[in-house]
């Protein structure tokens, strides 16, 4: 991998320990590099069933994560992350056209290497990177800790949805599912609307059907809802400062379609998303050009509200 693949600077806590190094192969030309493993206050970031994950120094002198399987029982997933990681990862940058700048890497991790542990048997692990966008792994925050006892309003809520849809549409046109929809594996970069997804362990590849497709839609459809307020019986609440009620209304109607299962392709989906937005909220002048009509949507901080009973 070049620099360019590798651009991030995740620098770890004031409180994080070297606990390992190790000496591995990391380019095609066999050149061998360092890699440091770092404790956050002597515990890895995440401690799940199947994996550890930790950050670790990589031999270009920048920070990454490195998920680890927590017993060799689990080096098959880790060895699914990789695959799906940098199959992804290529098609990404391929696509990334200089003047539109897709930008779908920063969706997801890239595969930086795998390594395997010293034991016997070995655990597998993969160690991994940003897109530069992302400068530390404290810029990434769970759903589901961000909206601990808040909510969001509907206009978050609609930009959340999209760059998921987006995120969606690139990976199952791809041949690839999340199934992992879950508010603990959607991360998010609030001051850039960031939108990222690290687990890909229930993933399907090839010969995904269309129902396997529509479950991560429906999925993110519903975690939208409980984002923005909504409950198994009460609709979101209403703001007048964020929309219209014709606006609040139609925005309404489209999640409870899709948590409905009538729903169309992700693409599909985002597209008839954002021209409902557009119908909603006046486009912006685009001072910068990027636009084909010179406009763009208007930037919405993330802003979060107690949830009320």
């Amino acid at each position: 991998m070049d620099e360019k693949d590798t651009s991030l600077s995740i620098v770890p806590a004031p409180d994080a320990a070297l606990v390992a190094t190790f000496t591995h192969e990391f380019n095609f030309e066999g050149e061998k590099g360092t890699y440091e493993i770092f404790s956050i206050g002597g515990k890895p970031l995440v401690e799940a069933t199947t994996y550890n994950l930790v950050v670790a120094k990589i031999p270009s002198g920048q920070y990454g994560l490195v998920m680890i399987a927590s017993k060799p029982d689990y080096n098959y997933l880790i060895e699914k992350q990789a695959h799906i990681l940098a199959t992804l990862q290529e098609v990404a940058a391929a696509e990334n056209d200089a003047k539109i700048k897709p930008n779908y890497g920063a969706f997801f991790p890239n595969m930086i290497e795998v390594m395997s542990t010293e034991e016997d048997p070995p655990r597998v692990g993969v160690i991994m990177g940003y897109d530069s966008v992302i400068t530390s792994y404290k810029q990434l925050v769970p759903l589901s800790v961000a909206l601990k006892g808040q909510r969001v309003d509907l206009q978050t809520g609609l930009w959340l949805l999209g760059k998921y849809l987006k995120l969606l549409d690139f990976v199952h046109a791809n041949g690839f599912t999340i199934g992992f929809v879950d508010d603990t594996n959607w991360l998010i970069e609030t001051a850039l609307h960031g939108v990222f997804v690290l687990n890909f362990f229930e993933a399907l590849e090839k010969d995904v059907v269309d129902e396997e497709r529509a479950k991560d839609v429906i999925s993110a459809a519903n975690i939208v809802w409980h984002a923005v307020g909504g409950t198994e019986g009460n609709d979101p609440p209403y703001d007048e400062s964020i929309m219209s009620k014709e606006g609040y209304d139609e925005f309404v109607i489209v999640l409870k379609r899709m948590m409905s299962g009538d729903v169309k392709s992700a693409g599909e989906e985002m597209t008839a998303l954002y021209e409902m937005a557009d119908r909603i909220w006046e486009r912006l002048p685009d001072p910068g050009g990027w636009t084909e009509d010179g406009k763009k949507r208007p930037f919405h901080e993330w802003v979060t509200y107690p949830v009320t009973e």
